[in-house]
């Protein structure tokens, strides 16, 4: 089952205290507040042969998520999934607390420092600790692979 981010949405208080932020449980980490940092993990485990896609809320709104795709697939703090499903399931739970909720879905060049300049995303050296490393064992966790028409298991 494909989850939206809303449920793991920060706290100000984790907002605002990077070691706080950090101390959360991996899916917590990435679902709210690494998003672009595991997106660009997974660029770089399958040798950035998808796009990196970023979830943009209109208007001053809750919801901005960055993932990877590939051949109609997401990759983010769920794992891999249907686009399609991620979208829809986003758009239900932040349209069940607001129903004029919208978002655009935009594709990045350039790979996180394009994200972070373009974005409100925080640059890694601003986060308590390098959170690459942290992204890319989440990754492997998950069971980051290419699909099987595109080669070798990353």
């Amino acid at each position: 089952m494909v989850e939206s981010t809303r449920r793991y949405t920060r706290t100000p208080e984790e907002r605002a205290d990077q070691a706080r932020s950090w101390n959360r449980p991996d899916t917590h980490f990435f679902a709210a507040g690494a998003c672009h940092v595991l997106a660009d993990a997974a660029a770089e485990l399958t040798d950035r042969i998808g796009e990196l896609v970023v979830i943009e809320p209109v208007g001053d709104r809750p919801g901005l998520h960055a993932y990877y795709r590939l051949d109609g697939r997401s990759f983010d703090f769920n794992g891999w999934a249907d686009e399609a499903d991620l979208l829809a399931t986003t758009w239900a739970d932040y349209r069940a607390d607001d129903p004029t909720w919208e978002a655009t879905i935009s594709v990045v060049d350039g790979g996180l420092e394009a994200l972070c300049r373009h974005y409100p995303m925080r640059p890694p050296e601003a986060f308590a600790q390098p959170p690459k490393p942290r992204a890319l064992a989440y990754a492997r966790r998950l069971g980051i692979t290419l699909p099987p028409d595109r080669g070798p298991q990353v």
